[in-house]
């Protein structure tokens, strides 16, 4: 009978490792590894050290719209020199308007229904960051010899202040930031962003700033340039500090974004410690589960030489200071969720470490606990919900289970565990758990 159970176990491994393997490498829809850069930046990749400069996707607009609207601002371009001031001031900021329209609610709507632009549709929109970005300049050029009323001060700063958020907004280059910079830079020689302690202005300058942060971020490095681009967006957070501008959390995310996806840990722990170090006078800067997964990216996607602590080590500590934050406060953005659980169960399950498996199978159940807890107190809160384990979440510990070398038996033992948890999962209603096999208690063929 040990002979047969011993022979029928290894012929459930060599299935299972092929079958395994191969739903790893075609689990495409749903990666649990890189959620940051979504939710920071849309079409920002987080698959390297400093590969910021992938294909990005848009909602989709209509062309007509586009290309008439493309067409308009051309020709004011071009006849800018005949026309008088009075009518660029009001034609600029209504066109700059129209593109972000393009950008935002139709594109959105559109997307919602799953249709995506056509390269011709995606070159426009490309075209139409470049073309913002002249018209706000003649808008500045226009502005100097046409002052206006305060009301008319305030609609202006608000335009340029939507024409630098399209560099932070439009698809990685290396112009991103430089050609922010230009736009921010000639504001500035303008007295747009001169010191004021009035509430309504100093939100407009963290508007300024935090686009410009973000377009610095998002910016394809020049390896010629001894500053990379979250340096120098590190450099304007200082500079919001010292002018006491009160940058706030989701402005110190964008840097520690920044510093993630190109790998650069130390700095993104130094300013996460710093975070938590100002939460101890306001609250509002405490790092919520969108500044942790964001440092536990960087410390997946890390791919140099570790000194000190272990990453995956780091990783677990600050998932349980996130749960400690959580079940203290209750508050939900200190909450891990399935991209939190999922990064650290990845790091774990790839470790080299004797325990590595252990580990993420550990984590695996610690998600799955609070999973249990949480599902019935957020039934009519899916958007926040986030934390529903998926199929990926198992394979990641699988696959580790399954390169075991050592305590082979108890490995497979495990693994046949796993597969009969997510078939209970499964049949429980989570329709993101599919196990490969069909089993049952009294653990049948596979």
């Amino acid at each position: 009978m040990k002979l047969l159970r011993r022979f029928q176990r290894g012929i459930f491994l060599q299935r299972f490792s092929r079958n395994i393997s191969h739903a790893a490498k075609t689990r495409t829809s749903t990666n649990i590894n890189s959620p940051i850069s979504t939710q920071l930046f849309p079409g920002l990749p987080t698959d390297g050290r400093n590969n910021v400069g992938s294909k990005r996707t848009f909602g989709a607009a209509p062309l007509d719209k586009i290309e008439l609207l493309y067409q308009q601002c051309n020709t004011l371009l071009e006849q800018k020199h005949s026309l008088d001031s009075s009518r660029m001031t009001h034609d600029i900021p209504r066109m700059i308007n129209e593109w972000t329209k393009l950008w935002g609610k139709e594109s959105n709507s559109i997307k919602s229904k799953n249709h995506f632009v056509n390269e011709k549709e995606e070159n426009m929109l490309r075209k139409g960051v470049v073309i913002v970005d002249r018209l706000a300049h003649l808008l500045l050029d226009t502005r100097e010899t046409n002052i206006g009323s305060t009301r008319d001060r305030t609609n202006y700063e608000s335009t340029l202040n939507l024409a630098l958020s399209f560099w932070a907004k439009s698809p990685p280059s290396k112009i991103n930031g430089p050609r922010a910079q230009q736009l921010m830079d000639r504001m500035e020689a303008a007295g747009l962003l001169s010191d004021n302690n009035n509430k309504g202005l100093l939100e407009k300058r963290q508007i300024t700033y935090g686009a410009m942060i973000q377009a610095h971020c998002i910016t394809i490095d020049d390896r010629n340039e001894a500053e990379n681009g979250a340096m120098k967006a590190l450099k304007l957070l200082n500079k919001m500090e010292a002018k006491n501008m009160h940058p706030p959390l989701r402005i110190y995310n964008s840097c520690i974004h920044g510093f993630a996806v190109r790998g650069m840990i130390d700095e993104a722990e130094n300013l996460f410690e710093k975070l938590e170090k100002l939460s101890e006078v306001n609250s509002g800067l405490r790092p919520d589960v969108l500044t942790c997964s964001t440092v536990l990216n960087a410390y997946l996607k890390y791919k140099g030489e570790v000194r000190g602590k272990p990453l995956e080590k780091r990783a677990d500590d600050l998932l349980d200071r996130m749960m400690r934050r959580y079940e203290a406060t209750g508050d939900v953005q200190y909450r891990p969720n399935q991209y939190t659980f999922g990064t650290v169960i990845s790091m774990f399950g790839k470790s080299k470490t004797a325990t590595g498996a252990e580990n993420a199978d550990r984590i695996l159940q610690l998600f799955i606990d609070l999973y249990e807890k949480e599902k019935q107190l957020e039934k009519k809160d899916e958007e926040r919900f986030s934390l529903e384990p998926g199929t990926g979440h198992f394979v990641s510990v699988l696959l580790a289970y399954q390169k075991r070398r050592i305590n082979v038996s108890l490995a497979v033992q495990r693994i046949e565990d796993l597969l009969i948890q997510m078939d209970r999962m499964h049949g429980a209603g989570n329709d993101k758990i599919q196990p490969n096999y069909q089993v049952n208690d009294k653990r049948a063929s596979y």
